[in-house]
């Protein structure tokens, strides 16, 4: 009985103030109308649309291709699937047994940040002059969720990372003029040395499926696409949709906790093993 007085009240209401209706109407109709363009977009790109075609960046017209932490992982099938592509490729990669060697907390930071920071701007600035010169290039920094999300016990590598995404976007409009795209690509979990994840997934495919991911879909924002990042591709096909869901979701205390736990976890089976090799 108390609902269909709700509901009559309800009916009545709208009869006595057809106008305010019609607005809430309308404005409801909006929104989910932008929702669904939104989610379209994401999946258009996502799953449908293809990426810039290689070609426009000197695919066999005797362009060269840079690709540092080429000797594994995410690295070594972009220096595989380049050169397939019609690239030559020249290959830059750091001894880990180097950085595995480094005996104090501090000194790890300071590789990590060398790496990730000054590594990307010395290899960028090399390559730029000669990209501005032809008046074409493409630069694929590789960033990582930890950029977008802040990472507790990952707090430095996050750090990088977001350097990452705020570099590629700033120097992306810089170089537009002389036709040099430059994409930051959000990356989750990726089977490889330094993910130390070892079989494939749905969520975390080989470092082949990805690199065909991102060649693929140049120039496509793809899980990005609504997540206000600009020169920001997220182009794995579950890891897109987990990065528009978080941009929908938008409440980054709720990731950072998660991310807290996913990372408690990895340290204690680390330990674990460890602690069994000893």
């Amino acid at each position: 009985m108390a609902i269909l007085n709700l509901i009559q009240a309800a009916g009545k209401s709208s009869i006595e103030w057809p106008k305010t209706s019609a607005l809430l109407l309308v404005i409801g109709a909006l929104r989910i109308s932008l929702s669904t363009f939104r989610l379209a977009s994401v999946l258009l790109q996502t799953f449908v649309l293809p990426g810039n075609d290689l070609k426009k960046f000197g695919a066999h017209q005797g362009a060269w291709a840079v690709i540092t932490g080429a000797s594994d992982g995410i690295g070594k099938e972009f220096s595989l699937q380049l050169a397939k592509a019609g690239f030559n490729v020249f290959l830059v990669a750091r001894n880990k047994t180097t950085l595995e060697s480094v005996a104090s907390e501090i000194q790890v930071i300071k590789s990590m940040v060398s790496v990730n920071v000054n590594g990307t701007l010395r290899a960028t600035y090399i390559v730029l002059p000669g990209m501005t010169q032809r008046k074409r290039g493409l630069i694929l920094n590789i960033g990582s969720f930890a950029g977008a999300v802040p990472t507790p016990l990952g707090a430095t590598y996050a750090g990088t990372k977001a350097f990452m995404a705020t570099f590629s976007t700033a120097l992306a409009e810089e170089v537009k003029q002389h036709n040099i795209v430059v994409e930051h690509v959000n990356t989750y979990f990726v089977v490889s040395k330094l993910s130390q994840v070892q079989s494939a997934s749905t969520m975390i495919p080989t470092s082949a499926a990805y690199v065909q991911s991102v060649l693929a879909k140049v120039g496509l924002p793809c899980g990005a696409a609504q997540s206000g990042r600009p020169n920001t591709s997220t182009p794995y096909w579950t890891h897109a949709l987990i990065d528009y869901m978080m941009s929908v979701v938008g409440t980054p205390s709720l990731f950072i906790r998660q991310a807290h736990k996913i990372n408690l976890q990895r340290r204690k089976e680390r330990l674990e093993q460890q602690s069994k090799a000893k």
